[in-house]
């Protein structure tokens, strides 16, 4: 199972352990497909989750 972790700085998650992906939001809203694999696991680290930012659509 792989984890995704959605996050605004890479410098602030550990982003090289094993099956761990981090990724930008706005790379991820692009094109979710890209990263989402079936039973993968994706945790919104977002600063906001305010009504139209990025932690928001993330967490659609």
């Amino acid at each position: 199972m792989s984890i995704i972790l959605v996050a605004e700085s890479k410098d602030d998650w550990l982003g090289h352990l094993e099956g761990l992906q981090t990724v930008d939001p706005r790379d991820y809203l692009a094109d979710p497909g890209a990263h989402a694999k079936r039973g993968a696991r994706v945790y919104n680290l977002c600063r906001s989750y305010a009504y139209q930012s990025l932690g928001y659509y993330v967490s659609l």
